[in-house]
């Protein structure tokens, strides 16, 4: 064999190797946002409760988002997207409505203190209800709540709860002098 077509021979056999690693590397490993434009969404967790974020656009409701520093930021597609509760309690005495959505926990109390994952809700004008009166968590498609060794307890349809215990939706729940209808639903 000469060297012109060895040369040659050597040029095509990297050309291949080079097509090879774009397929497998860059193609098959890729974002899963590029591949569909529907799953180009972000969810921001704040403190205040779960925004979708369509990054197509840019927009949140029709304003612009801007990212802030505070907020933590989960990427997800469809198939690996975290259960949402949005939740509804409903003040038996004053008919004050409270709407709040969270992934993982949310935390209810006089001033709860803010944890990463934890949504927190407070009843400042309550002074029967604990600096930090009850966890409610989601699992799966529950909801459980646990009283956080409060001084006056937490109640779930007048019974006093100790340890952990499933909500279900149109449960009572009592926090200090607070009585709270409780409604939900989970995505």
């Amino acid at each position: 064999m000469n060297d012109t077509a060895l040369l040659f021979l050597v040029l095509f056999a990297g050309i291949i190797l080079v097509l090879l690693f774009w397929y497998f590397i860059v193609l098959r490993y890729r974002n899963p946002f590029d591949k569909d434009p529907v799953n180009r969404h972000v969810i921001v967790k704040t403190v205040s409760g779960i925004n979708t974020v369509d990054l197509r656009r840019g927009t949140e409701g029709g304003a612009a988002f801007e990212e802030s520093r505070t907020a933590e930021t989960i990427l997800m597609d469809n198939d690996n997207r975290r259960r949402i509760c949005a939740m509804e309690l409903t003040n038996t005495d004053t008919g004050e409505i409270r709407n709040i959505s969270f992934t993982d926990a949310l935390k209810i109390g006089r001033a709860p203190a803010k944890e990463a994952g934890v949504t927190v809700l407070s009843f400042q004008d309550d002074q029967g209800i604990s600096r930090e009166q009850c966890l409610i968590s989601l699992h799966g498609k529950t909801l459980h709540i646990k009283d956080l060794r409060s001084q006056n307890h937490t109640l779930i349809n007048g019974n006093r709860i100790d340890g952990e215990c499933e909500l279900h939706d149109g449960d009572l729940m009592e926090i200090g002098r607070t009585k709270l209808k409780v409604s939900f639903t989970i995505r």
